[in-house]
């Protein structure tokens, strides 16, 4: 199955721009690597990256809009979500238990307080028995999308990745050129207002950049020829967006 350089390679970049030397407590072992590290069960652990690097990129994503940020947390040997998992964020003077998915995504508070007190995750999990994935995913209107949100939403997170990534990285770093409306199976189209044809089937395979299922996807770019920004966009229910 065709996988979308955005998909092969967002997780990678965001986490490579992201990792840092981690602050706060000093519970980590003598063995434990002093950057690019998050404490697990007190212990630093480079499957996950600072709470303050990722607090850095949800602000920018707050601040840009049309895009959101997911976090997954899943077992590093697995890839798939841990059941009895719990996870924490610890900082010197205060702490706050998170809220995670079944399929794994992790709830992060953009909380400056936490940030200034230098919180960090910490899991009931031993070292390195987890993985952290960031994905930049469209934040579009569930009713009445129009083809303006999906420009908009491309713009938003070419900014929001050009600001997480140095200068001398992002020759290398994943084009976003197009959002995908994605659906599991190939039996969807969606609807556009005003342009020839009128419908799009979604029947391109790719895979979700995060869960790593399977997804069938109708994509838009932001030059789209016959489409007006304010031409309303239907997809049948059940659709995702994701860029690709």
């Amino acid at each position: 199955m065709k996988r979308s350089r955005w998909c092969r390679a967002a997780c990678a970049w965001l986490a490579l721009a992201l990792a840092g030397p981690l602050a706060g407590h000093t519970h980590a072992d003598a063995d434990a690597p002093a950057e690019n590290s998050v404490r697990v069960a007190g212990i630093r652990d480079p499957g996950m990256l600072p709470y303050k690097s990722v607090y850095a990129l949800l602000s920018k994503a707050r601040d840009i809009g049309g895009v959101e940020v997911i976090v997954r947390v899943v077992s590093s040997k697995t890839k798939a979500p841990v059941p009895d998992l719990e996870i924490t964020l610890v900082g010197d003077t205060m702490s706050r238990p998170l809220e995670l998915s079944a399929d794994g995504i992790l709830a992060i508070p953009l909380d400056p307080t936490l940030a200034a007190d230098n919180a960090d995750f910490m899991s009931n999990k031993k070292k390195r028995e987890l993985v952290l994935g960031v994905a930049v995913v469209p934040k579009l209107p569930r009713e009445n999308l129009r083809y303006g949100d999906i420009v908009d939403s491309i713009d938003a997170a070419q900014q929001v990745v050009a600001a997480s990534i140095p200068w001398y990285m992002r020759v290398l770093a994943p084009s976003i050129r197009k959002v995908g409306i994605c659906y599991p199976d190939a039996l969807q189209a969606v609807s556009v207002a005003g342009a020839t044809p009128a419908a799009r089937p979604a029947l391109a395979p790719d895979q979700d950049m995060l869960t790593k299922a399977p997804v069938y996807c109708a994509s838009f770019t932001r030059t789209e020829s016959g489409i007006a920004r304010d031409s309303v966009i239907t997809p049948a229910p059940g659709w995702k967006p994701l860029f690709l």
